[in-house]
């Protein structure tokens, strides 16, 4: 007899060692990264600057014209400049403050 016959937990420890090393089956995500939901603030910044096409604008005015919160902007800020769809500039003004524009090719022609 071996030693892990002998031990209560020996058949259970292999038997979770076998399954973790086992392939899960992938869950369905209903949100994956990188990917623009229907009604998200990421979509609102969108639909605020796509509708002010070459204008640049500050972060205030884009949580104004939005409605929505300053972290919740910054976060679809920063996702769009991640899928590189946005111009960057200085504030002329402040000059540590940017401003914002849609790049012209993701701009919905109507």
């Amino acid at each position: 007899m071996t030693n892990e016959s002998n031990s209560p937990f020996g058949g259970f420890a292999l038997n979770q060692l076998t399954r973790s090393s086992e392939a899960r089956p992938q869950r369905f995500n209903p949100r994956p990264p990188g990917i623009l939901q229907s009604g998200s603030a990421t979509n609102a910044v969108l639909d605020f600057l796509a509708a002010r096409p070459g204008r640049f604008m500050t972060t205030a005015q884009i949580i104004w014209g939005t409605g929505r919160t300053n972290k919740s902007v910054d976060w679809g800020l920063r996702m769009l400049r991640s899928l590189n769809m946005l111009e960057l500039r200085r504030d002329e003004q402040s000059g540590r403050n940017w401003l914002y524009c849609l790049k012209p090719d993701h701009i919905k022609k109507p």
